[in-house]
């Protein structure tokens, strides 16, 4: 009588378990590239106006790609002829962002700060 309830818990404990290590997998990537990153910028490069020089590439082309990264979906909208898929307060909110960044970045006269924010807006 038993045995439904309790294979059914045990399935979803495994799919659960399952898509756990799968994350957890993902994390533990990017935690190593980070670490990585972080080695490669404090025990390679060791004059610190270089090494500032390229962290503020690194870093500008990460903003670039997560500001393109929606680009992706314009496939699926082209396709579709539906915007469906766009969240119209992440929209905003990310044009809202990036112009800050942008504007913040022209009044310190810092190029790394201002132009890959630019994609945003």
């Amino acid at each position: 009588e038993l045995q439904g309830p309790c294979i059914f818990l045990s399935l979803s404990l495994s799919l659960f378990l399952a898509l756990q290590l799968a994350v957890l997998r993902k994390t533990t990537v990017l935690l190593a590239v980070l670490l990585f990153g972080y080695a490669y910028f404090n025990l390679m490069v060791p004059d610190p106006t270089r090494r500032l020089a390229q962290l503020g590439l690194f870093c500008s082309l990460f903003t670039i790609t997560m500001y393109l990264s929606p680009l992706a979906d314009l496939i699926k909208i082209v396709r579709s002829r539906s915007t469906r898929c766009l969240s119209f307060p992440l929209t905003v909110t990310t044009f809202l962002a990036s112009a800050s960044w942008t504007f913040y970045g022209l009044l310190l006269d810092d190029l790394y700060i201002a132009i890959p924010n630019v994609p945003g807006i």
